[in-house]
């Protein structure tokens, strides 16, 4: 009888997850990502049922009674379901990175697929570089053009990138080609600053960090390459569209009336909705939510846009209530601080902190599964580095 390996068998989804992000509208099928989504769910439940404590398991069928009550609630039932698997595969793998062996079985699975990951870091700089020179992969909007590559957004654009460039970095650190390795980097760093995708901005620098840190061992070099690296960081970054779209919305009364609002694109303007429409919640509704739709509905009536909240608390809060995001949060915080266990240098926690929650609060988190599997990929890979295995 063949035998799988659960965890092998996720990372060449998440490997697989990574090329159909890069090239969405380059593949016939409608919506890969959802259907390799739906695999990883299935894994990660086999996954995590054999590691279930007591209190694990109530938390689980805490999770699922509520999303039970958010399908009774919910109008758009295919949207909330879409919306509840992603919430759902976020717990899963946050929950699993409170498990030491859940990081060493993923570097170990990553480094027996070295082969399959060299090929899918070269196709999808590939797919980046093409699409620097095709009009198709240029939108207009906010002021200028922006680079969405072959993806659908610029924010999927850059949350897949952030994918390619961790998976860049076991590749490098597994082929010990640390110096030629930085032209990798490279078409990743500039697609995200041509997305316009502002959020990205500070995972682009941790990035920067990294990469200095880990791949550069010479001290004398470090010294050396510090100032040219700040330099060029500043002038790309200056001479991107991501700078274009902050001149764009700073001073732009018709985003919002504000610097706050202006700044955050507009998003205090709905978080405002949407807070407001939770206090007229019933008590029910405000324990268990009115599903993940409700977010949506409720800013294209309110706001003008059928968008989510761009901010994983207040989702949580209207979607699955006060219960919810109780248990969002406190998954999160046992997350971090069993991962603190096993990385134990405070700046790498204090790095892998900001990476998580900063797109959790100003754009959202658990919809783009791409980033929460680059962010899954980076606790990985620095728990390697800490421990010298390759």
């Amino acid at each position: 009888m063949l035998k799988i390996n659960k965890y092998n068998l996720l990372v060449k989804l998440i490997f697989l997850f990574s090329i159909t992000s890069l090239g969405t509208r380059l593949l016939i099928i409608t919506s890969p990502n959802r259907v390799i989504g739906f695999f990883i769910f299935i894994i990660l439940i086999l996954i995590t049922l054999p590691k279930l404590t007591k209190k694990g398991l109530f938390l689980f069928i805490l999770i699922f009674a509520n999303l039970i009550f958010s399908i009774i609630v919910s109008e758009n039932k295919r949207k909330n379901f879409d919306d509840s698997i992603y919430w759902l595969i976020t717990l899963l793998f946050l929950y699993n990175l409170s498990f030491k062996s859940f990081l060493e079985e993923i570097y170990i699975q990553i480094y027996k697929s070295i082969s399959l990951l060299k090929f899918v870091v070269y196709i999808g700089n590939i797919l980046l570089i093409i699409g620097f020179f095709d009009s198709r992969c240029y939108v207009s909007g906010w002021g200028s053009k922006y680079y969405i590559g072959y993806s659908v957004f610029p924010h999927s654009l850059a949350s897949g990138v952030c994918l390619l460039i961790v998976l860049t970095m076991f590749l490098l650190k597994g082929e010990n080609k640390n110096k030629l390795g930085v032209f990798l980097f490279i078409p990743g760093f500039i697609s995200i600053l041509e997305s316009g995708a502002r959020t990205f901005l500070l995972p682009l620098f941790i990035f920067v960090y990294i990469y200095f840190i880990y791949f550069i061992k010479s001290n004398i070099t470090k010294l050396l390459l510090f100032p040219i690296l700040i330099i060029s960081v500043i002038y790309m970054f200056l001479n991107s569209e991501m700078m274009n779209k902050f001149s764009f919305t700073i001073g732009n009364q018709y985003i919002a009336n504000n610097f706050i609002g202006q700044f955050t694109n507009g998003r205090v303007n709905f978080w405002k909705i949407d807070i407001n429409s939770f206090q007229n919640f019933g008590l029910i509704e405000k324990m268990f939510g009115k599903g993940f739709d409700f977010v949506y509905s409720t800013n294209k009536r309110l706001y003008g846009s059928e968008i989510w909240a761009h901010n994983d608390l207040i989702d949580c809060l209207l979607s699955v209530g006060i219960v919810g995001l109780y248990i969002y949060i406190y998954i999160i915080g046992i997350m971090l601080y069993n991962i603190s266990k096993f990385i134990k240098s405070k700046i790498n926690i204090l790095l892998l902190s900001f990476y998580f929650i900063f797109p959790l609060l100003i754009n959202g988190l658990f919809l783009y599964q791409h980033y929460l599997y680059s962010f899954v990929l980076l606790c990985v890979f620095l728990f390697m580095i800490e421990n010298k295995k390759k």
